[in-house]
């Protein structure tokens, strides 16, 4: 016997598409980059000054800062593997273009990655639209720039959110049948990051079953967006190999063949992409509304004719959801950080906002009801956590890091107002911060002792010199060695900053 579902939930007969074919209109391409942007200033971008921070600090900005310096000669055996790590190296070609042109101030590198972070909501909202409707896209976008981990890491030096770009990019192309720019985008993909080799590897994929479902295979789309960004990667590896004798590096290696509890990482990963920052509402809404709608009336997610030579809709979902399987299967294994899935995120909010939002409300009220109030409640749980949580290190996951970025910056402020420049025993990331003034934190370099060296005995700046200052931040580094170093040299503390429960001691003779 067939289960009738309430009257008010029955979906109305679909009317004629009332956005053409999906495709977005030239003039709703710009405006929906200014919305983006304004979207992405307004939820909580960090200011553009804000100094370097973590592995910006660390890695990326001095790569980029060399490769702007050495002709830009970033590839193995010229580019250090201190600096390139073995990534593929076109997030560094890009920032030193940048540098080269406006100089390596801050708010230069921050401004290159928000660029690419407007280009991700854009393409999203471009993709959802395309295959789903525009509420489907505008929910999409939405989902995708609230959260914290995305603004967060929109707001530092980071190869992620460009990554994210030109995945989201490429399979737009793809979607779209222009195997060109796909296989343009796909190539850039790889360039920026290895991992991204799940966006080609996704569309080889439901390339694979959209041929085999068609009886015939799809040689263009195959070649261009499937293998093509496989070769040129391939290429690097090999050239790597050669150039370093190993093919990544031997730490990322190490990191890989560690063993741990699978099931409990493929959790963490699946929690990460899934469920964090309110995103568990969303899942959850969207697996009843949009079983209900797929059980009670397909047509409520609209019509979809494909352009020439463009893989089906259904083909498309296939590769969102083979995105989303391959982060989640190689950081089961690899060791994770959040950021490193960020391409997944807007994978999964299109599939998200397709099951939410019917392309028309007046075709089913009810369930575009119940997904509005889903995507509006995911909103105000990540807005909630922006500052959420007690990851005062990285700043992987929300603006609280920004809190030990102020107690940091007062502390600094108190050094520079000295009319020396005293030696310093601090540990990493401070040490860098003093050091270099182009990240941004001082006006002038200081000389910084290693925790490490100095209490091994292997520091060559200090070389029989007092020190004069020790900094050291709560949470982060050697705090509790830096602390019996002091009690040992008879300092107390001078200053102590402390910035939403981040805080950092300044110990003076």
């Amino acid at each position: 016997m067939a289960i009738r579902l309430p009257r008010f939930l029955a979906p109305r007969a679909p009317r004629e598409r009332e956005d053409g074919d999906g495709r977005l209109r030239s003039w709703e391409w710009p405006l929906a980059a200014l919305v983006s942007l304004l979207a992405v200033l307004w939820l909580g971008h960090a200011p553009l000054d804000t100094p370097y921070w973590w592995d910006a600090a660390a890695v990326y900005v001095p790569g980029s800062q060399w490769v702007r310096d050495n002709a830009f000669a970033a590839v193995p055996g010229v580019f250090p593997s201190l600096l390139g790590r073995g990534h593929t190296t076109l997030f560094y070609v890009i920032t030193a273009g940048a540098f080269s042109l406006f100089g390596d101030a801050p708010a230069v590198g921050h401004a290159v990655v928000l660029i690419f972070s407007v280009m991700t909501l854009v393409y999203t909202y471009a993709l959802g639209t395309l295959l789903f409707g525009r509420l489907a896209g505008l929910a999409a976008a939405t989902l995708t720039g609230v959260a914290p981990l995305y603004l967060t890491i929109s707001s530092m030096v980071l190869p992620e959110i460009p990554l994210t770009a030109f995945t989201m990019a490429c399979l737009y192309e793809w979607a779209r049948g222009r195997h060109l720019g796909a296989m343009v985008f796909g190539v850039l993909v790889v360039l920026t990051k290895e991992t991204g080799l799940a966006c080609a590897c996704a569309i080889l994929g439901a390339t694979v079953l959209w041929s085999w479902k068609a009886r015939q295979v799809a040689w263009r789309p195959l070649l261009t967006a499937g293998l093509a960004p496989m070769v040129v990667l391939g290429a690097f590896f090999v050239w790597q190999r050669v150039a370093e004798g190993w093919w990544v590096l031997p730490f990322h290696a190490e990191l890989f063949e560690q063993e741990h509890d699978y099931f409990w990482s493929g959790v963490h990963t699946f929690s990460s992409m899934a469920l964090a920052d309110g995103r568990a509402v969303a899942l959850f809404a969207a697996l009843l509304v949009g079983g209900l709608r797929l059980w009670q009336s397909r047509e409520t997610f609209g019509a979809y004719v494909p352009s020439p030579g463009a893989p089906p809709r259904w083909a498309v979902v296939a590769a969102l959801g083979l995105v989303f399987l391959a982060y989640q299967v190689f950081f089961t294994k690899m060791w994770f950080l959040q950021r490193y899935a960020l391409p997944a995120h807007p994978c999964l909010a299109i599939l998200l906002g397709a099951a939410l939002l019917p392309r028309v409300w007046e075709e089913a009220k009810a369930y575009a009801a119940v997904g509005a109030l889903a995507v509006l409640a995911t909103a105000g749980f990540a807005v909630e956590r922006a500052e959420a949580g007690d990851d005062y290190a990285s700043g992987e996951t929300t603006f609280r890091y920004l809190h030990m970025v102020e107690a940091h910056r007062e502390i600094f402020a108190v050094l520079e107002a000295r009319a020396d420049a005293p030696l310093i025993l601090s540990s990493w990331p401070l040490s860098s911060e003093l050091r270099d003034p182009s990240l941004g934190w001082v006006e002038r370099p200081y000389e910084v002792v290693g925790v490490t060296g100095y209490l091994d005995g292997t520091d060559e700046i200090q070389r029989g010199r007092p020190i004069e200052a020790i900094v050291s931040a709560h949470g982060i580094g050697d705090h509790d060695d830096l602390v019996r170093v002091a009690e040992e040299l008879g300092m107390r503390r001078t200053r102590r900053a402390a910035v939403g429960g981040a805080v950092v001691d300044l110990f003076e003779p």
